[in-house]
């Protein structure tokens, strides 16, 4: 535990490899830590791993996503047909180490513990997402490598889950690969583990919590964690039309670069670019129900609900889908888009979002975009410039010249 630099200079490399299963088989292989920083593992172990083997990387290590820990995941990740499947399992975060009488210091902070597998034919439904969820496996997606990224909560525990093989053979040649379903988790209790009965604390009740305003809106999709990400994805602009809702396309899906997750259902997850992205998601979310609370100042284009008590919503109904705000029958669209964004960014996304709601039927004449200027004020970007047919070809254009 010297550190990447330290450990690669000075491992000492075994002369005989152990492989479980014959060739043409399903293989079990057993990294520890640093065995992957070896130069033969890359120059010649790396080829023997590339197709139907599991590989187990066990590792007690700061930042499992290191390039350096993380080199061999890419090289098993560009191969087609994909037929490797990968679980790197770090030590529980906060994790203390002390050396003599020191203080403890904390050696891994967020364990990044993920088992990585091709996303194709996956169950990945709402529900098997929800129920995976529940007990501690978030799924995410790696979109370089078009990877199924399942990151699993980092309290100490042990989870119990079954999944299919990395390539099937024989009888079971046609068997559907479904990827990861969490079974049961445990949780080390009166000396001895047990099994949970309760949901992992995945921290976004805290987040309720602090921000009731933010609860009116959220509180009805406690138990739809993918709708939740839909909704607070959409009503913040990274949501532009309905094929962006499919679970892999949604911002907060995404693996960030540093392989941690940015989904809204787990805010355990607070360092590194994944929380970032969900602060400032949060942040937009936040800003937009301030405004919403108070809906005789809606701008003009929300004017319907000057009168009403309206929701942030989102129903998988096609005609209902991009219309986000509603009280009872009213509905209408709205995005808050942050802080002075630039002009270029307000263009794209009306233009987008504009024709993604004539794709489905709808007139966008009632959208609104708005955003926060330099002065605090709250402005609706669809009403700082005069209608045109190509910007707003909903809301009585001004007129058409040529020349």
């Amino acid at each position: 535990m010297g550190g990447i630099d330290y450990e690669r200079d000075h491992l000492i490399v075994g002369n005989r490899i152990f492989r479980f299963g014959n060739a043409g088989e399903n293989r079990l292989v057993c990294l520890i830590c640093s065995d992957v920083l070896g130069p033969s593992l890359k120059q010649t172990i790396i080829n023997e791993l590339l197709s139907d083997t599991i590989i187990i990387h066990l590792q007690l290590n700061k930042n499992s996503a290191d390039a350096s820990f993380r080199q061999y995941r890419e090289l098993c990740g560009s191969r087609n047909p994909r037929t490797t499947e990968i679980l790197c399992l770090n030590w529980a975060g906060e994790t203390r180490l002390r050396k003599d009488a020191e203080p403890y210091h904390v050696l891994v902070q967020e364990p990044k513990s993920i088992f990585y597998r091709p996303v194709h034919e996956i169950e990945c439904s709402d529900q098997s997402i929800y129920e995976n969820d529940k007990l501690g496996c978030f799924l995410a997606y790696h979109h370089e490598y078009r990877t199924a990224a399942y990151v699993f909560h980092p309290d100490e525990q042990m989870f119990a889950f079954r999944t299919s093989k990395p390539v099937m053979i024989g009888s079971a040649a046609v068997t559907r690969r479904t990827g990861l379903t969490a079974v049961i988790r445990y949780e080390w209790r009166a000396d001895q583990w047990q099994a949970a009965t309760e949901s992992v604390n995945d921290k976004f009740g805290e987040f309720l919590a602090d921000n009731p305003l933010a609860k009116v809106h959220l509180a009805d999709f406690e138990n739809r964690h993918v709708d939740l990400e839909r909704l607070m994805q959409f009503a913040t602009g990274n949501v532009l039309s309905a094929a962006d809702f499919e679970w892999s396309k949604i911002p907060s899906f995404r693996l960030a670069n540093d392989e941690t997750s940015a989904r809204m259902r787990a805010c355990w997850s607070n360092i590194g670019d994944g929380a970032d992205q969900r602060g400032e998601c949060q942040t937009r979310f936040k800003a937009l129900v301030t405004a919403i609370a108070e809906p005789s100042k809606l701008p003009n284009r929300l004017a319907a609900f000057r009168n009403l008590r309206p929701k942030l919503t989102y129903d998988s109904l096609p005609f209902k889908q991009l219309r986000n705000i509603a009280d009872g029958d009213v509905r209408s669209t709205v995005a808050f888009l942050g802080f002075e964004p630039p002009k270029a960014v307000l263009r794209g996304v009306s233009k987008k979002l504009q024709a993604a709601l004539y794709g489905v039927g709808q007139v966008p004449s009632d959208m609104s975009l708005l955003y926060l200027d330099v002065k605090g004020q709250l402005v609706d970007h669809m009403d700082t410039e005069p209608p045109s047919i190509s910007d707003d070809p909903g809301s009585n254009p001004i007129g058409i010249s040529t020349v």
